[in-house]
């Protein structure tokens, strides 16, 4: 009986993976012992999926190694776990090879950085990034935009690269702010990345909530409020102040922002127009209160005399009837 001997040797990959477009170099050799007239096919199949990739007519001599060196393109319509099926027809017996597993995959290397992490209204911060292929070549065309604060701004890649100065608004909000970048090349292989910086709580307004007037012996119940550039609440501690109409510190609190505090007033503080002051987070308010006159008497027996004690804040000077 007579042995016919066929081989197949497809070379191993240098990478795992590939962007969609990428060609794929494929290399092969064949042998046969009988000469062959017919067919070499090379299908690329990704994933239970396949596209034919190569055809060409052969004419093989017998016992001679016949080498093939081809650059196969991705196509989008094929990804995922992939390899080629070389296969030859023609012979007394057909016979195939299959390639090593690799990836094709749409997925591009995108970066984007900020140069401050933290910045303050009104500030610059400038975003710089790049896009590559997997192969490590530069995206040179398609299209880029960064989205900050869910606003999307389209830029341009020049080799690859981007830089774009963002202006922060100046009531812009405290806290931690995201910035996507995305970008999608002419084959349809997409990237995207996030970067972030945080915004400092700028103490911008400060507020005072009480009651225009108050009779004396009662409670002064109000409460003293820091808000920064957007109107959000800042936490922290005010220094509440009540002056007389003289000018002289009758009361001083250290207080919570947005917690009620109570100034007890003195049953015989002085009538008219006091001040109650707020200070914190470099800020300062002042708002006038006034004092209500309280003409109260207090009257009582002992045997057969007669105790009045003025209770009110101001002379008493009206007439006593007694009967």
């Amino acid at each position: 009986i007579q042995l016919v001997l066929a081989e197949i040797t497809i070379d191993d990959f240098t990478r795992e993976k590939y962007n969609i477009g990428e060609k794929i170099n494929v290399k092969s050799s064949i042998s046969y012992s009988e000469g062959v007239v017919g067919a070499l096919k090379i299908d690329l199949y990704c994933d239970d999926e396949s596209l034919p990739a190569y055809f060409s007519l052969i004419d093989l001599v017998a016992d001679e190694v016949h080498d093939f060196d081809l650059e196969i393109p991705t196509r989008e319509r094929l990804m995922g776990s992939c390899n080629f099926l070389v296969s030859v027809e023609g012979a007394v017996e057909d016979f195939e090879r299959t390639s090593n597993t690799f990836l094709i995959t749409d997925e591009l290397k995108a970066n984007a950085i900020v140069d401050k992490l933290l910045a303050e209204p009104g500030d610059v911060v400038v975003i710089t990034g790049s896009a590559h292929k997997l192969n490590g070549e530069i995206v040179e065309n398609g299209g880029a935009s960064l989205t900050i604060d869910g606003v999307e701004n389209l830029i341009n890649l020049e080799s690859g690269e981007f830089s774009y100065n963002h202006i922060l608004p100046l009531d812009i909000i405290a806290g931690k702010h995201e910035i996507l970048f995305k970008v999608e090349d002419l084959n349809g292989n997409k990237g995207e990345d996030f970067a972030s910086f945080k915004i400092a709580a700028v103490p911008t307004v400060i507020g005072l909530n009480v009651l225009d007037s108050y009779a004396p012996g009662t409670t002064i119940s109000g409460d003293a409020f820091i808000s920064d550039q957007s109107g959000g609440v800042i936490k922290g501690d005010v220094v509440v102040e009540v002056f007389n109409p003289e000018g002289g510190l009758e009361y001083t609190k250290n207080v919570p922002t947005n917690d009620i505090f109570d100034v007890e007033l003195d049953g015989f503080s002085v009538p008219g127009t006091w001040k109650i002051r707020a200070n914190g987070g470099g800020l300062e308010v002042v708002k006038d209160f006034i004092v209500e006159e309280s003409k109260t008497k207090e009257t009582w027996l002992m045997g057969s005399d007669l105790f009045v004690k003025n209770t009110g804040n101001v002379d008493y000077d009206s007439p006593i009837e007694v009967k």
